[in-house]
């Protein structure tokens, strides 16, 4: 029975050690994984950070040329925002003026056609003065004669008569129909000539007006060509002051999105030091970048940066980093890294729409912290991967060890030669029950680094071609575990089996020295009997010999 127990525990002790064996090949196979995948991690970060390091000593020297430009730029956008506004007022003022132009020269022509079309009436007019100029003597005679201040005129009794018969065929012959109806002759000749003078004065004044709008039209259209090369020339101007603008805004544009890259720069690197964490109680060993800088700026660190997880799965970790904590951590951290002036105000460099400089000691901090990110996670990666590999020493060492002790007790059992492995089981157990114990220390229930993955499972080194990350310490822990126990059930089995051996040599042992003791007496009995024999034996052989002598003397003498 003891047999078949022992070797039941020799098979399970083999299982469970190449059970161990390929845990521990997974375990340093996980090992170089993570280190690689870090490694690659720190190479590319360390580039970057000397990269962002020359950036920020560049911005530095360039800084003050850059806010000497900004200032230029500033004058210089005030003096085009200026010239355009007087262009726009210009060209405003130039339409009116065209406008009016325009007007003043549709009222010229306008004048002009009114000129035209009275002429005829200014002659007509003329003509009509020419013609009541030779009456008029007889104007203040009719009025004389009217009036009695003049004597009668012979043949007339009246002065309507004196007109009827004598200046009306005069003016006739003059060329002036006087109508028949007319009794009062001075109101016809006074309303006669202020219609030749209404039309003389009507003419003239058009006349004048039209002089007058001429010259203005000329004046106007000097105005006008003037404000078109002043306009022409704003424009000239304005153009080559934006060009200028353009030029000092690239300039500009070339140091302002270094320190935009800076910042962005700011936030790759918190979204790849995050903190490291313990997969499974969610202790933090590691800070993360922006809290090593939250320290430094005196920004408030939350309290709940690593939180339960809700998600389950089969890689799901117990604790994840909340991405809303952290990200306005990483807001926070960032406001406190731009200039200040002695109000606490961020700089905003002139003329830029708002502008806010980088305080570039701040960033060099930055890049700083991110190098002892990187060192004190090394450190941390080599604790975790040392801690391994001793488990992993001591679990493989006590894997072959157990496997030969496994081999010897089932080849005992089978053969029955009270051989059982004890001690090669034993040391296995100790080494097994110690790989438990250093793994306890070193916390192998709980890594912090896994590994990573793609979505076919395959191990990456690349963030970006990865899909999630793998936890890698479970199967290191099952082995580890079940190898001590079956060791330490191997080693307790294998102890009565050997316990059985010795006592069952013992009972085949007591046995042999009596059944030794039998057979030396019985050949003590047998050797004195034998002696006896012997003794008669050699008393015969002389009496035969002293026959012979006999025999041989009579015959000697036989033949003589």
């Amino acid at each position: 029975m003891k047999r078949v127990l022992l070797m039941v525990c020799s098979i399970c002790l083999v299982l469970a050690c190449v059970f161990g064996l390929f845990a521990c090949v997974a375990c340093v196979q996980d090992i170089q994984n993570v280190k690689e995948y870090k490694t690659s991690d720190t190479n590319t970060a360390r580039k970057g950070i000397a990269t962002a390091r020359d950036g920020i000593q560049q911005l530095k020297d360039n800084q003050q040329a850059y806010l000497d430009g900004a200032d230029t730029f500033s004058d210089g956008l005030a003096a085009y925002n200026e010239g355009a506004a007087k262009l726009a007022a210009g060209e405003k003022a130039y339409a009116e003026g065209k406008k009016a132009y325009e007007e003043g020269k549709k009222a010229y022509e306008e004048g002009k056609q009114k000129i035209a079309d009275n002429t005829q009436a200014y002659n007509e007019g003329k003509a009509m003065l020419e013609k009541i100029e030779p009456l008029m003597p007889y104007l203040d005679q009719y009025i004389q004669f009217r009036d009695g201040s003049l004597a009668k005129l012979p043949g007339f009794d009246s002065a309507q008569l004196w007109f009827v018969g004598v200046v009306r065929p005069l003016a006739k012959n003059l060329g002036l129909e006087i109508p028949e109806d007319v009794t009062d002759f001075p109101a016809y000749m006074q309303q006669m000539v202020a219609e030749g003078k209404a039309k003389l004065k009507e003419y003239e004044d058009g006349l004048k007006q039209l002089q007058e709008a001429e010259k203005m039209l000329a004046d106007a259209e000097k105005q006008l060509a003037e404000g078109k090369a002043q306009l022409d020339k704003g424009r000239n101007d304005l153009a080559a002051g934006g060009a200028q603008l353009t030029e000092g805004d690239a300039q500009l544009n070339v140091f302002e999105q270094g320190e935009v890259a800076l910042a962005e720069g700011a936030y790759t690197l918190f979204h790849g030091m995050v903190p490291c964490y313990h997969w499974y109680s969610g202790e933090e060993t590691i800070m993360s970048l922006p809290e090593y800088m939250a320290k430094e700026l005196n920004v408030a660190i939350p309290d709940n940066l690593i939180i339960k997880n809700t998600a389950t799965g089969e890689n799901a970790p117990a604790y994840v980093l909340n991405e809303e904590a952290y990200a306005k951590l990483c807001d926070d951290v960032v406001a406190q890294m731009y200039l200040v002036d002695e109000n606490g105000e961020k700089v905003v460099a002139p003329g830029r729409e708002g502008f806010t400089l980088l305080d570039l000691d701040k960033c060099s901090l930055l890049f700083d912290k991110a190098e002892q990110y990187i060192v004190d996670q090394e450190a941390d990666i080599t604790k975790e991967a040392t801690g391994r590999i001793v488990v992993c020493g001591l679990a493989a060492v006590a894997c072959i060890l157990g496997i030969v002790a496994g081999i010897i007790g089932l080849v005992g059992g089978i053969s029955g030669n009270g051989k059982t492995g004890f001690g090669c089981g034993l040391v296995s157990a100790i080494l097994a029950v110690a790989a438990n114990v250093v793994g306890l220390i070193t916390g192998y229930t709980n890594y912090i680094y896994p590994t990573r993955v793609n979505a076919a499972g395959d191990f990456v080194i690349d963030f970006a071609d990865m899909d999630h990350y793998v936890y890698s310490g479970s199967l290191q822990l099952k082995a580890v575990i079940i190898l001590a126990v079956v060791a330490v059930v191997f080693v307790i089995v294998a102890a009565i089996a050997r316990k059985a051996s010795k006592d069952s040599v013992s009972a085949v042992s007591a046995e042999t020295t009596q059944a030794a003791a039998a057979g030396a007496a019985a050949a003590a009995v047998a050797e004195e009997s034998s002696s006896e024999q012997i003794s008669k034996l050699e008393a015969e052989n002389a009496a035969l010999k002293e026959m012979v002598a006999n025999l041989a003397a009579e015959a000697a003498t036989v033949k003589e």
